[in-house]
């Protein structure tokens, strides 16, 4: 109870989540057993109208921007894979991703990074980390990396990126 409690008034106060974005207590309590029988980090549910969604732990627990982990997640093809990918929360419509300064001294882009592997090409300014994914994007791509589910469409969005930075240099 004292968990649930805790998810609702962090969802209120700190992402300013709709009331109706947020699981009740049933689903909440569900989506954590769920996650502790199967070993899986996220579950397939059925809502009250019967359709399904994606529900990750770290979305049920609220605890992923509470990470004592000190390395960002790699970013790769497989990661970025919207239905099995490490990084698959970071399409969740349930959560607010926010920018937050980073704690690395020198932080990259992680997606420039995966397109580009070019260390001259790398995008080292206006680099943040998102609250939710942990991971390092320019402001450039933070909104693509949350909104583009098909990584072939999400690479080539960010090679275009890329090129458009090159011209402008010029």
């Amino acid at each position: 109870m004292n968990s649930y409690v805790l998810y609702r008034e962090t969802h209120r106060l700190v992402w300013k989540t709709a009331k109706k974005k947020m699981l009740n207590h049933y689903q909440f309590r569900r989506a954590i057993t769920i996650a502790w029988l199967t070993g899986k980090s996220s579950t397939e549910e059925r809502d009250n109208q019967g359709t399904k969604r994606k529900l990750s732990y770290a979305t049920v627990t609220s605890t992923s921007s509470l990470s004592t982990d000190k390395k960002a997640p790699r970013v790769n093809d497989a990661s970025l894979d919207p239905t099995s990918g490490t990084l698959c929360g970071r399409l969740n419509d349930n959560f607010l991703h926010y920018p937050e300064a980073s704690t690395v001294k020198q932080a990259c882009c992680s997606l420039c990074r995966l397109v580009n592997p070019n260390k001259n090409v790398r995008t080292y300014s206006l680099v943040f980390q998102c609250d939710q994914c942990m991971v390092h994007l320019c402001v450039a791509c933070f909104k693509p990396f949350h909104t583009i589910a098909s990584v072939k469409h999400l690479k080539s969005h960010v090679m275009s990126i890329i090129k458009q930075k090159e011209e402008a240099n010029r």
